[in-house]
């Protein structure tokens, strides 16, 4: 994995990350391509669409597939076939490779050498390594030629053939990598991932250049410099984030002043525990935040979070925390009816529990009887049971009195949400969070 840090000239910062590419697309298969590349077969590699032991058979087989009539007397060089082959096609595009360790494929012009026979005679053989080239009838030349001359037809393939070659030869030399692009956020200061290209041919300079624009490359030292300062939006944003920590706290905030700098500890303290080890930079944008609102006491610190803090409307819901009971959650049990299932009617371990809370006109649904093993919902021992008909007519009443289905906030429910959808399989469900924001939009 190697990193290159550059800054945009409109002031953003990426960190380019760049590894090779272990199972990359290949350019001549995996992709769709005008051209057609034919190679001299070599020992320890293979190269393009078709290798050939000589040219000179390869030209002799395209041309009698052009025309099975034709006479080829006197074409005895490489030379002589090439430019009858080549008149048969629309462009041809001579490559050079070059091996320095690695394989650079090149296009060239013809290259060819001139050797005496023994009878005096002179014979050229070509001594480019390949070609590629398009035959006239070939669609998408002709859908251009329409348009356009047949000398810019010819400078237009050109150009994508030099395409073709510079695509295949870093497929060849294994230049193609994973590029990541991440951007540094002044709220966070951290990077946050910006984009993710898989089989990007070409290094990170040429992502850079392509994808990025003008700008200038940085230094790791700076870098450095620029990740450990604290900026405007960092200290804005780590107050928001102490608020919202605090009003999490705060579920039922009455304006409690000692209830209120409680809260700012356990805000704090849970803050702490969210890092993998003290952040520095956090601490001293949060009092750096405080010290801008004249927060220089803990009187006023309290005064200043209590108009700043919104007091909840309604409690966290929560059928696991042991204080449900006496915030006046009721429950209904409703067991498996399969008598084959070793939970079969079992307060135990039933298939669902129906949690509501008339304080607050809403219920939720927790499923699965792995949720209710070792005690984990608080009193669902003495909770009355239901069969899966009459647990269902509950939940129809529920929801022609205006209750509303909610998700549960606790932390262990989550993976134990039940969904209305079970229970009505046939029927959309009116009275839920989601729905009504649906409605709304």
């Amino acid at each position: 994995m190697e990193t290159e840090f550059f800054k945009t000239d409109d002031g953003i910062y990426h960190k380019i990350e760049s590894d090779y590419d272990r199972d990359p697309l290949h350019p001549r298969k995996d992709f769709d391509n005008i051209g057609k590349m034919v190679f001299k077969k070599q020992s320890r590699y293979s190269l393009g669409d078709v290798q050939t032991d000589g040219f000179a058979e390869f030209f002799e087989d395209e041309l009698k597939e052009i025309d099975s009539d034709i006479c080829l007397e006197g074409c005895i060089t490489e030379k002589q076939l090439f430019d009858l082959w080549a008149e048969k096609q629309f462009f041809v595009l001579p490559i050079n490779i070059f091996e320095h360790s690695g394989i650079a494929l090149h296009p060239g012009t013809l290259n060819t050498r001139t050797e005496k026979w023994l009878d005096g005679s002179n014979i050229e053989e070509i001594t480019n390594s390949g070609f590629i080239y398009v035959p006239k009838d070939n669609k998408e030349v002709q859908e251009y030629l329409n348009e356009h001359s047949e000398e810019e037809t010819k400078q237009w393939l050109e150009n994508v053939f030099k395409g073709e070659i510079k695509l295949y030869s870093q497929y060849v030399n294994g230049e193609v990598y994973t590029i990541t692009d991440s951007i540094f956020n002044p709220k966070t200061l951290n990077w946050d991932k910006q984009n993710e290209v898989f089989s990007y041919y070409g290094s990170r300079i040429e992502y850079i250049k392509e994808t990025l624009g003008s700008g200038k490359y940085i230094s790791q030292n700076e870098i450095q410099k620029l990740e450990n300062k604290i900026t405007p939006e960092f200290i804005k944003a780590t107050g928001e984030k102490f608020f919202a920590e605090i009003q999490e706290c705060l579920p039922d905030f009455d304006g409690n002043l000692l209830y209120a700098q409680k809260s700012v500890f356990i805000a704090w303290n849970r803050e702490a525990k969210t890092e993998l080890f003290p952040n520095e930079n956090k601490l001293n944008a949060l009092s750096q935040f405080l010290k801008d609102n004249g927060c220089d006491s803990p009187e006023k610190t309290v005064v200043f979070l209590e108009k700043n803090i919104k007091p909840s409307q309604q409690k966290t819901f929560d059928p696991f925390s042991y204080e449900a009971e006496k915030e006046g959650y009721e429950t209904w049990l409703s067991p498996n009816s399969n008598k084959l299932a070793s939970n079969y009617n079992s307060r135990l371990s039933p298939n669902h529990a129906l949690i509501i809370d008339y304080q607050n006109k809403r219920f939720g649904i927790l499923t699965g009887a792995y949720t209710f093993n070792a005690n984990c919902l608080p009193y669902y021992k003495k909770n009355p049971m239901l069969s899966g008909k009459k647990f269902k007519e509950k939940i129809e009443h529920l929801l022609s009195i205006g209750f509303t289905f909610e998700k549960f906030t606790g932390e262990r429910a989550e993976y134990a949400q039940g969904k209305l959808e079970r229970f009505f399989p046939d029927k959309k469900i009116i009275n839920s969070k989601k729905n009504d924001y649906e409605r709304g939009m």
